[in-house]
């Protein structure tokens, strides 16, 4: 039994359905009852009751909750107590990783605060690839870091902590040809250059699958996300990007939101489960703690943005 099986387990026992609390924990459903089947077989008995109509805790289940929730809440604790112990230093360093997604925008508003709270600590931001990402984690190079769950294997040792699901969605600059057509077709997409920043990999397949005919998917997946607005912005490349980025570009003017009247429920529903990982076994600085507090702040207050329905085709 580990901690991650217990929050598994209260996120069950709070939204009564697996395929809900699977969410809520950011692990695919197969992953996230394996984590219920085991933590049933090693207590001997099962913890809650499947049926039709959802999922109920059994007595023992109960009990579990009761006991779950106060074994999280002091582990939480004793992590703020003994980190809180460590001498505190009138200059010191920061080092975490962050996935290309994450770097888009999330990261540097909560860069922005946490810079006027620690005006003496040094920053050290690592942009890559989260299983590089990873690496980095375990050699103890970085303290934690921000990406993409489902680009890693997150194995026990660690503690997770969800972030908001993220949507993706098509922009091209405002006098783009196709904006001419009220229900442009998603293969028409296909005779126009292709960008994005590091797609999730079900994503960069769902491209594959309807724009590879007769070249690349895409022309540019890149790491750096502030070379698509300039590239954009003098082309007539189309952008493949989060719901939030193409928000923050549409609102100069300069873009406009590209949808097509059969765009794949994929690219409409599809997207990147954002989590903050560190070590288990690992306590964090107050200045690591803090930047941690600041990016679960800033993700919580908004809303995943309406992605709408598409339009339908022209007969």
């Amino acid at each position: 039994m580990d901690l991650r099986q217990l929050r598994h387990f209260l996120a069950l026992a709070r939204h009564l359905n697996f395929t809900r609390a699977a969410e809520a924990a950011c692990i695919t459903q197969s992953a996230f009852s394996r984590s219920i089947q085991g933590l049933e077989s090693e207590l001997g008995g099962p913890l809650v009751e499947r049926g039709s109509r959802g999922v109920l805790l059994t007595a023992k289940g109960e009990a579990l909750r009761v006991r779950a929730s106060r074994l999280l809440d002091e582990a939480s604790n004793l992590r703020d107590e003994m980190a809180a112990e460590q001498p505190s230093a009138t200059s010191s360093r920061l080092s975490f990783g962050v996935g290309p997604l994450v770097a888009a925008r999330l990261v540097p508003e909560a860069l922005a605060v946490f810079v006027g709270d620690f005006a003496h600590t040094a920053l050290d931001v690592r942009v890559g690839k989260p299983s590089e990402l990873l690496e980095l984690l375990d050699e103890g190079e970085i303290s934690f870091l921000v990406a993409d769950l489902r680009h890693m294997d997150i194995g026990t040792r660690y503690l997770v902590k969800p972030l908001r699901f993220r949507r993706f969605g098509l922009v091209c600059r405002s006098g783009h040809p196709l904006l001419q057509q009220t229900k442009p077709h998603f293969r028409q997409l296909m005779d126009y250059p292709r960008v994005s920043a590091m797609l999730p990999l079900e994503l960069r397949g769902l491209l594959q699958e309807h724009w590879s005919e007769r070249g690349p998917a895409l022309n540019l997946e890149t790491q750096h996300n502030d070379l698509l607005p300039t590239l954009m912005a003098g082309s007539d490349s189309i952008g493949v990007l989060q719901l939030e980025v193409i928000d923050s570009l549409t609102r100069s003017g300069e873009f406009q939101r590209l949808r097509c009247c059969d765009e794949p429920a994929l690219l409409r529903d599809g997207g990147a489960c954002f989590v903050i990982v560190q070590r288990a076994d690992q306590l964090l600085s107050p200045q690591a703690r803090s930047m941690i507090e600041t990016l679960e702040q800033i993700d919580e207050p908004a809303r995943a943005q309406p992605h709408g329905n598409a339009l339908p085709c022209a007969s």
